[in-house]
């Protein structure tokens, strides 16, 4: 606060605006009449507010994060998203505090993403970011920019003329063809639980989220199909229960029919069970399964048999290659099956599954294929007397 007394009767009100990182804070001054110090606070408290005006201010960086994220959750958006979001803006609000949201410049963004990239101990992060991380940090931020933009409160967004650091595609482990006969055989040397979980990521698709949100009652035994509904995730000690990840995941998933076997046998069996209160999938102690112990589970499963070290996501990705080796399937077939929003995501994430030149020379083969097969048939034919 600024008043300076010019006397008993007269002071003048001093609102400064903008950052001080920057240097180019604004003075606003006005000589005002009072009758004493309180009256001089309430005038004091209005022209700061008149400032505010004046100048367009959006507050602080910090408010802004606070303000989009805040608007995302009256939007709907989910609840482990949000969580997402919050321990991004916890950094962010703590690199850039006390920063104007009108003064931040993409300098200062980039001396983020350094900082970010080399580890910053002092702010309480001691190992480097990846640049999946990163990418999440300068998105919210430009998320919140743009929704400020949009609202005509600012004009222009810092993080337009940043550079993010490029982010390598992970190598994903996915089960050959040579594999697969092993990794079916191992099967039998783990829990009913288990082993349904890995079919279920395997043999349809499934994320890992989605099948520890299955209940028995999903599963229709007459058709053979499992109904993706909800999605099951763990955070700070307490099970989210929520919706699917897009609209095209909520689906119906065909289930073969060795499959579903398994799940029969399993839910069967958890029915003669006093202690298991009906969840599709457990652990030990009969408590549901956790997204954390079944990441473990899959981990030791493979070293244990001297498999390759596929995740559960790894067994989803190794249900796409499958499809896609038999040649039996287009690219909207396999997509639809997996519950992705779009093609376009099914062709970023399997580029190398539908390379143009495999594409055409599959074709190509199955074209002389068919020829072959007609004129061996044709060849085959009695001649006629």
């Amino acid at each position: 606060m600024a008043i300076e007394y010019l006397s008993k009767k007269r002071a003048k009100l001093v609102v400064s605006v903008g950052s001080a990182s920057k240097g180019t804070r604004r003075r606003y001054t006005k000589i005002i009449d009072i009758t004493g110090k309180k009256n001089a606070k309430d005038q004091y408290d209005d022209f700061v507010k008149e400032v505010k005006d004046l100048a367009g201010d959006v507050g602080t960086v910090a408010d802004l994060l606070d303000e989009y994220i805040e608007m995302q959750r009256l939007k709907g958006l989910k609840e482990t998203t949000l969580t997402g979001y919050k321990s991004y803006a916890k950094r962010l609000k703590s690199r850039f505090k006390g920063i104007n949201a009108r003064d931040l410049t993409p300098y200062q963004i980039e001396k983020f993403i350094t900082s970010a990239m080399k580890g910053d101990p002092k702010a309480g992060y001691p190992k480097k970011s990846s640049p999946k991380t990163i990418k999440g940090y300068i998105s919210l931020l430009s998320s919140a920019y743009k929704m400020a933009v949009r609202s005509k409160a600012l004009s222009y967004n810092p993080c337009d003329s940043v550079e993010i650091p490029k982010q390598k595609k992970p190598d994903i482990t996915v089960l050959t063809k040579e594999d697969l006969p092993a990794f079916i055989s191992a099967l039998e040397d783990t829990t009913p639980d288990l082993k349904v979980c890995f079919e279920l990521a395997l043999f349809c698709g499934l994320r890992r989220s989605e099948i520890l949100g299955l209940k028995n009652e999903d599963f229709n035994l007459t058709w053979k199909t499992v109904s993706i509904t909800r999605t099951r995730h763990r955070k700070d000690r307490q099970d989210i229960i929520q919706d699917t990840k897009t609209e095209r995941s909520r689906r119906i998933v065909a289930v073969p029919e060795f499959v579903m076997d398994d799940v029969v046998a399993l839910i069967k069996l958890h029915e003669e069970d006093p202690y298991i209160e009906n969840p599709f999938l457990i652990q030990y102690a009969a408590e549901p399964m956790r997204p954390d112990y079944a990441k473990r589970a899959i981990k030791d499963f493979t070293r244990e048999h001297d498999l390759p070290d596929v995740t559960l996501h790894g067994l989803r990705h190794s249900y796409a290659t499958m499809l896609n080796a038999s040649g039996q399937f287009d690219i909207a077939e396999i997509s639809a099956a997996l519950g992705h929003s779009t093609i376009g995501t099914t062709l970023n994430i399997y580029t190398h599954l539908w390379d143009s030149s495999t594409n055409a020379s599959r074709r190509i083969a199955d074209y002389l294929q068919k020829g072959h097969q007609k004129g061996t048939s044709e060849n085959e034919k009695p001649l006629k007397r």
